[in-house]
């Protein structure tokens, strides 16, 4: 994650997370207090603009 947003392992980005999260998780996770560890739960076989990805996210 960076800058408020999923990449997958080629650094394409995927998604966002909401701003009021980004602005609480970043410091901390930029300070190396906490790590996210994200799974993609479901997606449409053809990704699309603004299609749903359901994400299972650790912190």
């Amino acid at each position: 994650m960076s800058g408020g947003s999923w990449a997958d392992p080629r650094f394409q980005v995927i998604g966002r997370i909401p701003t009021e999260w980004a602005w609480c998780l970043l410091p901390h996770v930029r300070d190396k207090k906490v790590r996210l560890e994200g799974r993609c739960k479901s997606m449409p076989e053809a990704l699309g603009i603004m299609d749903t990805i359901l994400l299972s996210v650790s912190v």
